[in-house]
């Protein structure tokens, strides 16, 4: 296993791995239970690691690389225009 992310919040890693899985690579999601445990950790356990495969490290690198709001990544699913961007949600 590789990883290819490190986050200082747990929820920001869950929110990758479900991106990664969504396009299809096995993910792992690592310390997470720690940093959210006790969050003071998080520096000292070098963050929330998202790990996947060595065959689909490429392939993570590239996904969690993807701009979200360059046109064509995302359609609207009504008029299939491709000039559409994300929200960001405040937790």
């Amino acid at each position: 296993m590789k990883v290819v992310a490190t986050y200082s919040k747990p929820e920001e890693a869950h929110l990758a791995a479900s991106v990664l899985e969504g396009n299809g690579v096995t993910v792992n999601v690592r310390d997470a239970n720690t940093v959210g445990n006790y969050w003071l950790y998080s520096n000292a356990v070098g963050g929330v690691k998202i790990e996947v495969p060595e065959i689909e490290e490429e392939k993570a690198r590239e996904v969690l690389n993807l701009p979200t709001d360059q046109n064509g990544i995302l359609v609207c699913p009504y008029c299939g225009s491709g000039n559409v961007k994300m929200r960001e949600l405040n937790i």
